[in-house]
């Protein structure tokens, strides 16, 4: 019986001491290209969204943007780029506590 309750307190604390916490936020780093060109598009907006969660911004002059969020989550990420017409990319980031994650999209 002993064996069985040390067995069961091992994994509780394994649980407890893996879990997130509470003060780590989800870094999501957006890079947009042009497709043709392969480098960085500057000024090109971007939605990051799922459900009641959006937001909206604008590269930077790399063709860069970042946010941050309070929850894990798997989020729509989508970009657009108005010049001589208009360009569009999506795809998806997974936000992990205490991480960064990228999505790279080609505006084509």
């Amino acid at each position: 019986m002993k064996k069985i309750g040390l067995a069961v307190l091992c994994m509780c604390a394994v649980l407890i001491f893996t879990q997130c916490s509470d003060d780590e936020t989800c870094t999501a780093v957006v890079e947009v290209t042009m497709k043709s060109t392969g480098k960085g598009q500057p000024g090109a907006t971007v939605v990051i969204s799922k459900g009641d969660i959006e937001v909206t911004g604008v590269t930077d002059r790399k063709g860069h943007f970042s946010t941050t969020f309070d929850h894990e989550a798997i989020l729509d990420v989508n970009a657009s780029y108005e010049g001589d017409k208009t360009y569009t990319a999506a795809g998806s980031i997974r936000l992990v506590a205490g991480e960064t994650a990228t999505a790279k999209l080609a505006l084509n």
